[in-house]
């Protein structure tokens, strides 16, 4: 009987096991248990890795939208809201002409691909990024530092 207190203390301890678990395994079994618990070690510090990052950006907002309620929906104090971001080509040019067609050549024209930005209210936009070297330098090389300026080029309200 001292014995399987000693062993339910010490589960308690080292990884607060439910009581369920602990007292279903027999006394004959305390050296299998040891090894289930190194194993959930090993689990939890795989899970601990495998986190995702959210990504916290402050652009200026877009000029053709509806202004956006002031209440955040995730309630947060600091003025920091999560949002998804992604690059890709620009595809503005079908809100100032639908009825055009692209062609491939006008996909060419910019360098920097565009950023989107969805926000927690369920906006979409695109930001036009525009690198310029911060030096008047006549030479520019890979070591010139550079100024990013953007600006919000078209805006879409989507729908849940």
């Amino acid at each position: 009987l001292s014995l399987s207190l000693s062993l339910s203390l010490s589960l308690s301890l080292s990884l607060s096991l439910s009581l369920s678990l602990s007292l279903s395994l027999s006394l004959s079994l305390s050296l299998s248990l040891s090894l289930s618990l190194s194993l959930s070690l090993s689990l939890s510090l795989s899970l601990s890795l495998s986190r995702s990052f959210s990504l916290a950006l402050f652009l200026p907002p877009c000029s053709k939208a509806k202004p956006l309620p002031q209440i955040s929906p995730s309630k947060s104090s600091g003025g920091e809201f999560c949002v998804a971001a992604v690059f890709a080509a620009s595809r503005s040019w079908y809100m100032t002409n639908p009825n055009m067609k692209r062609e491939k050549d006008q996909s060419s024209r910019s360098v920097v691909e565009s950023l989107y930005i969805l926000s927690c209210y369920g906006t979409l936009v695109e930001h036009v990024l525009e690198p310029r070297p911060i030096s008047t330098a006549q030479k520019i090389s890979d070591d010139t530092p550079l100024e990013l300026n953007t600006c919000p080029r078209a805006c879409w309200s989507l729908a849940r």
